[in-house]
Protein backbone atom coordinates (compact mmCIF):
# COMPACT_ATOMS: atom_id res chain seq x y z
CA UNK A 1 0.00 0.00 0.00
CA UNK A 2 1.16 3.35 -0.93
CA UNK A 3 2.24 6.20 1.93
CA UNK A 4 -1.09 8.93 1.61
CA UNK A 5 0.12 11.60 -0.41
CA UNK A 6 1.07 14.50 1.30
CA UNK A 7 -2.42 16.06 0.17
CA UNK A 8 -4.31 13.78 1.72
CA UNK A 9 -2.60 13.25 4.94
CA UNK A 10 -4.62 14.36 8.15
CA UNK A 11 -3.63 16.81 10.52
CA UNK A 12 -2.00 16.26 13.36
CA UNK A 13 -4.34 15.97 16.10
CA UNK A 14 -4.09 16.74 19.68
CA UNK A 15 -7.16 16.19 22.68
CA UNK A 16 -6.16 18.35 26.03
CA UNK A 17 -8.36 16.54 28.70
CA UNK A 18 -8.57 18.25 31.95
CA UNK A 19 -11.24 18.64 34.60
CA UNK A 20 -9.56 22.61 34.87
CA UNK A 21 -10.69 25.19 32.49
CA UNK A 22 -8.28 27.24 30.48
CA UNK A 23 -10.12 29.85 30.19
CA UNK A 24 -9.32 30.25 33.79
CA UNK A 25 -7.38 34.15 34.12
CA UNK A 26 -6.44 33.64 37.94
CA UNK A 27 -4.59 30.38 36.53
CA UNK A 28 -1.05 30.95 35.34
CA UNK A 29 -0.95 27.40 34.23
CA UNK A 30 -4.09 27.77 32.26
CA UNK A 31 -3.36 31.08 30.77
CA UNK A 32 0.33 29.35 29.35
CA UNK A 33 -1.11 25.70 28.18
CA UNK A 34 -4.11 27.87 26.58
CA UNK A 35 -1.62 29.77 24.54
CA UNK A 36 0.77 26.80 23.41
CA UNK A 37 -2.65 25.03 22.01
CA UNK A 38 -3.98 28.92 20.13
CA UNK A 39 0.14 27.98 18.34
CA UNK A 40 -0.32 24.95 17.87
CA UNK A 41 -3.42 25.18 16.37
CA UNK A 42 -2.34 28.07 14.32
CA UNK A 43 0.49 25.98 13.16
CA UNK A 44 -1.78 23.35 11.21
CA UNK A 45 -3.32 20.90 14.79
CA UNK A 46 -6.53 20.21 15.24
CA UNK A 47 -6.84 20.75 19.01
CA UNK A 48 -9.24 19.73 21.20
CA UNK A 49 -10.16 21.02 24.42
CA UNK A 50 -12.28 18.80 27.11
CA UNK A 51 -12.86 20.78 30.41
CA UNK A 52 -14.74 21.69 32.87
CA UNK A 53 -16.03 24.28 35.10
CA UNK A 54 -13.27 24.32 37.35
CA UNK A 55 -10.98 27.39 38.31
CA UNK A 56 -8.35 28.80 40.19
CA UNK A 57 -10.37 31.41 42.15
CA UNK A 58 -14.14 32.86 41.37
CA UNK A 59 -12.18 36.36 39.63
CA UNK A 60 -11.15 33.60 36.73
CA UNK A 61 -14.54 32.94 35.02
CA UNK A 62 -14.33 36.54 33.98
CA UNK A 63 -13.79 35.44 30.17
CA UNK A 64 -16.79 33.56 30.86
CA UNK A 65 -19.27 36.25 32.22
CA UNK A 66 -21.07 35.84 29.12
CA UNK A 67 -22.19 31.90 29.33
CA UNK A 68 -22.34 32.39 33.14
CA UNK A 69 -25.90 32.03 32.97
CA UNK A 70 -25.93 28.55 30.16
CA UNK A 71 -23.58 27.17 32.31
CA UNK A 72 -26.09 27.24 35.43
CA UNK A 73 -28.71 26.38 33.40
CA UNK A 74 -26.57 23.22 31.44
CA UNK A 75 -25.79 21.49 35.03
CA UNK A 76 -23.29 18.38 34.27
CA UNK A 77 -23.91 18.78 30.56
CA UNK A 78 -21.33 19.46 28.15
CA UNK A 79 -21.27 23.70 27.19
CA UNK A 80 -19.46 24.84 24.20
CA UNK A 81 -17.13 27.96 24.23
CA UNK A 82 -15.57 29.24 20.93
CA UNK A 83 -12.24 31.50 22.10
CA UNK A 84 -10.82 31.98 18.14
CA UNK A 85 -8.86 29.33 17.01
CA UNK A 86 -9.93 27.18 19.68
CA UNK A 87 -13.49 25.44 21.65
CA UNK A 88 -13.90 24.42 24.93
CA UNK A 89 -15.98 21.90 25.77
CA UNK A 90 -16.87 22.16 29.27
CA UNK A 91 -18.60 19.78 31.68
CA UNK A 92 -20.81 22.80 34.04
CA UNK A 93 -20.66 21.73 37.23
CA UNK A 94 -22.41 23.13 40.50
CA UNK A 95 -19.12 24.51 41.55
CA UNK A 96 -16.12 26.13 40.38
CA UNK A 97 -13.54 24.22 43.23
CA UNK A 98 -12.25 21.31 41.91
CA UNK A 99 -12.55 19.17 45.11
CA UNK A 100 -16.54 19.68 45.05
CA UNK A 101 -16.71 18.28 41.77
CA UNK A 102 -19.21 15.36 42.14
CA UNK A 103 -18.48 11.99 41.13
CA UNK A 104 -21.52 12.39 38.76
CA UNK A 105 -19.74 15.40 36.86
CA UNK A 106 -16.68 13.46 36.51
CA UNK A 107 -18.49 10.15 35.52
CA UNK A 108 -19.88 12.81 32.19
CA UNK A 109 -16.82 14.65 31.76
CA UNK A 110 -14.68 10.95 31.68
CA UNK A 111 -17.47 9.70 29.20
Amino acid sequence: MAAPTPSRQRKPRLLWANPFCLLDTSSGASMAVREMLIQLAKNGYEVMVLGATIFDAEKGTFKLRDHWKTIEEKHNKVVKVNDGVLTHHLIATKSIIRNQMTAQEEGTWYG
